[in-house]
């Protein structure tokens, strides 16, 4: 199930891709569908953005990802009915969310988190969690939650905590 490494060498010579399934949460403008186009696999996914300009962009963008409008609506039923753990041509299952450039990004105010702010990253929790328990041992499951690197260190810590993981910063420059 690594991400890194998804295909064999014979692969590559057969021109065989295997599929990425992807769900991206407060997906703005799609950076992670045009990101994942450098990747040796066939794509496709759904994307939820409460702007409808921005989610009539990225359908148009990207014919291979459907959109809704709320996240609230990715339900363990809706998982289960759009998360095909038997289908071996599905994997891995990949879950992107960010939080909108909001408080503590230096491109908001840079005040702590907010409740809202902070109901946008319990939702990507909840999410997270019903789609581990409904991928488990049947499908490679990966996640990714991105956030501004400069948030203060209590933001960054408040980050975690509602995580359950350790935040770590990555740059993109680090790429080399």
């Amino acid at each position: 199930g690594n991400i890194s490494s998804p295909c064999p060498r014979q692969c590559f010579r057969a021109r065989v891709w295997p599929q990425l399934l992807v769900v991206s949460l407060f997906d703005g403008v799609g950076g992670v569908w045009e990101a994942l186009q450098a990747l040796p696999f066939r794509v496709e996914g759904f994307a939820t953005e409460v702007d409808q300009t921005l989610r009539k962009f990225i359908e148009i963008k990207w014919a291979f990802v459907q959109t809704m409008a709320d996240a609230s609506s990715i339900t363990q039923e809706w998982i289960q009915n759009n998360i095909k753990v038997d289908d071996a041509t599905l994997a891995p299952v990949l879950l992107v969310g960010g939080a909108p450039c909001g408080s503590p990004s230096p491109l908001g105010s840079q005040q702590s988190f907010t409740i809202e702010e902070g109901s946008l990253l319990n939702t990507f929790v909840r999410i997270r969690e019903n789609m581990k328990a409904h991928c488990r041992g049947r499908k490679p499951f990966r996640w990714l939650f991105e956030e501004t690197t400069s948030m203060r260190v209590e933001d960054r810590n408040r980050f975690s905590q509602l995580l359950g993981e350790l935040a770590v910063a990555v740059h993109s420059a680090d790429r080399g």
